[in-house]
C-alpha cells in the first residue's frame, strides 16, 4: 500500500519521560487535507459561569471525563473516501506485537527497523478529529439528558431543574456543573460516571475548592469566586527546574526592543 507523508502519522513520545505527557500522533501531517472546521472544538466560558455560579450560592463540582477520545469512534471513512492511517515505527511495534501476537504478518521493515501501519477506528490524542469528535458525543449525550446548549458559548449547556437552571461548561473532557442544589449536581455527577466510567474512574471534586484547567476556583466567600493559577505555576516551575538556562530568567516580560521594528523580518502578510 502506497502512503504519501499526508497519508501516514507517526508516533511521538514526551522528550523526557520523567516529565508527565501521552503519547500522541502527529498532528500536521494531517492538516493537508482537513478543514479547519471539521476538526476545531469550541472553547468554554469558565470564568463567566464561575461568576454566575457564586452570585446565585449555587453547589458546584468539577470532574474529568477518562479515555475520552478513546470512547470515540472514527468513521471508517470520511465524506470523501479517506481513511486515518497510522505509522507505528520501532520500539513501539514490538510492544504491540507482544502485547497481541496477531499484527506480527503485518510488520515489515523500513530502514532497518519494524514498521506497522494500521486502521485507526478510535479516536485519541494527536488526531485533529479527536476533539471535534469528542465534542460531539458529549453533546449528543447531555442533549439526551435534557440540556440545551447555550447559542453564545457551544461549550455551555442549561437544562431547568426543579424550576432553577442547572448549568454545565466544559472544556474538551474536563466538565463543570452547577445548581442551586447539591444533591442535583450530585445526580448529574453520577450520569455522567455511568455514562463515561466504563474504562477508566471519573475523577470528581464537590464543595467550595476546585483544581480546575490549571485554576483554582474559590466559591469560600458567599457571592465571590477567587481565581488564580499559584499552584499551577509553581508545579510548572518545579517540573522545568534544571532545563532553563539562567539567562532565560528576567524581572519582567519588557525590554527596550519590546517596541522596535526590525526591518529585516519578512513580512507576516504580502501587500
Amino acid at each position: 500500500m502506497g502512503l504519501s507523508k499526508q497519508d501516514t502519522v507517526q508516533m511521538v513520545q514526551p522528550r523526557e519521560a520523567t516529565w508527565p505527557g501521552k503519547t500522541l500522533c502527529k498532528w500536521f501531517t494531517q492538516r493537508g487535507y482537513m478543514a479547519w472546521e471539521e476538526v476545531s472544538s469550541p472553547t468554554e466560558a469558565t470564568l463567566q459561569t464561575a461568576v454566575i455560579e457564586a452570585q446565585e450560592g449555587r453547589d458546584v463540582a468539577t470532574c474529568d471525563i477518562p479515555n475520552a477520545f478513546v470512547q470515540t469512534e472514527v468513521k471508517e471513512q470520511d465524506k470523501d473516501g479517506h481513511r486515518t492511517i497510522m505509522k507505528i515505527c520501532g520500539a513501539l511495534v514490538n510492544i504491540l506485537v507482544e502485547i497481541d501476537p496477531k499484527y506480527q504478518e503485518y510488520v515489515i521493515e523500513e530502514r532497518g527497523q519494524p514498521v506497522l501501519y494500521v486502521h485507526i477506528i478510535k479516536a485519541f490524542y494527536g488526531l485533529l478529529v479527536s476533539a471535534m469528535l469528542f465534542y460531539q458525543k458529549l453533546v449528543t449525550d447531555l442533549q439526551s439528558y435534557g440540556f440545551e446548549l447555550n447559542l453564545y458559548d457551544l461549550c455551555v449547556a442549561n437544562k431547568t431543574v426543579k424550576g432553577t437552571q442547572m448549568t454545565v461548561s466544559w472544556h474538551v473532557d474536563d466538565l463543570k456543573v452547577s445548581h442551586i442544589d447539591p444533591v442535583e449536581t450530585t445526580s448529574f455527577i453520577q450520569w455522567v460516571k455511568d455514562t463515561y466510567g466504563a474504562i477508566g474512574e471519573v475523577k470528581t471534586t464537590c464543595g467550595k475548592v476546585h483544581e480546575y484547567l490549571g485554576m483554582k476556583l474559590d466559591y469560600t466567600v458567599p457571592g465571590q469566586v477567587s481565581i488564580n493559577m499559584v499552584d499551577y505555576v509553581k508545579l510548572m516551575l518545579v517540573g522545568f527546574e534544571g532545563h532553563l538556562p539562567k539567562a532565560s530568567r528576567v524581572t519582567s516580560p519588557w525590554n527596550e526592543n519590546l517596541f522596535k521594528v526590525q526591518k529585516q523580518s519578512p513580512l507576516l502578510t504580502q501587500p
